[in-house]
């Protein structure tokens, strides 16, 4: 790995919706379209958006291959706040998905952190019930892969 950035976004994590279609009635006929719904994944990923500028601000974009890890902190519901027994992070295992989860949080980064995407060739993605002390939202951690010197594996040449 050569370049290594790691930031905190203390939004909770909200789900990049799916694409919706629709039918719309025009003077030549009906035309099909499809969208992005609005609704609070904007506000987030905007969060997302300027906290990454302040750490990437008057930095080119990186490119190449892309690590990306994200720890997600869920907030907790008040059936698992308590006053007496300690709060410990819980493994959030269910609603939103963490594939879009992860997709809201790459959109959001594309042209500031990296050039495109299509860049992030690998990484960790959990999602966790925030622990009593901790603020809901997201660990970002992106490396640069540092491809010189490797075989097709992902090796150093000459490694086995």
């Amino acid at each position: 790995m050569v370049a290594a950035y790691d930031f905190f976004v203390p939004v909770a994590p909200v789900a990049q919706p799916r694409v919706r279609a629709r039918v719309f009635k025009t003077a030549l006929g009906h035309r099909g379209g499809v969208y992005h719904p609005k609704g609070p994944v904007d506000a987030y990923k905007h969060a997302v958006r300027m906290t990454a500028g302040k750490l990437f601000e008057g930095q080119q974009p990186l490119t190449g291959p892309v690590v990306a890890d994200m720890v997600f902190l869920m907030p907790r519901t008040k059936a698992q706040t308590w006053k007496r027994k300690p709060m410990v992070r819980l493994p959030f295992a269910k609603k939103p998905d963490r594939d879009n989860l992860d997709k809201a949080v790459l959109d959001a980064l594309s042209g500031i952190a990296f050039v495109d995407d299509a860049q992030v060739f690998d990484g960790r993605v959990t999602k966790w019930t925030a622990a009593g002390d901790e603020i809901p939202g997201v660990h970002i951690s992106l490396a640069v892969f540092a491809t010189h010197g490797t075989n097709a594996f992902g090796e150093g040449e000459g490694q086995s």
